[in-house]
């Protein structure tokens, strides 16, 4: 059984941050399911993922961990920190 993900539902805007930032349930899945991720905790428990996808797409999601099946997804979005993709690409080298 794969890993089941609750997303963030933003009464503001009416819809999911991840459907704000034309983000998909598959493209959450292909970074926690496939292969390594770089992650990063944050001061109010949170975790940042980042990955680059097979798709070239270079993600950041923003999420907590409740198990290791199920994942709260905050707000998912493409990253734009050039300094941050060269991190993740020397992440994704390494053995």
């Amino acid at each position: 059984m794969g890993i089941e993900y609750d997303v963030y539902f933003d009464e503001s805007i009416g819809m999911t941050h991840i459907a704000k930032h034309g983000v998909t349930i598959e493209e959450i899945d292909e970074v926690f399911s496939r292969g390594k991720y770089l992650k990063l905790n944050r001061d109010d428990s949170s975790n940042v993922a980042y990955k680059i996808l097979d798709s070239g797409r270079f993600l950041t999601i923003v999420y907590r961990k409740y198990s290791n099946k199920n994942y709260f997804i905050i707000t998912a979005y493409d990253e734009d920190d050039f300094s941050m993709k060269e991190r993740m690409e020397d992440f994704e080298n390494k053995d």
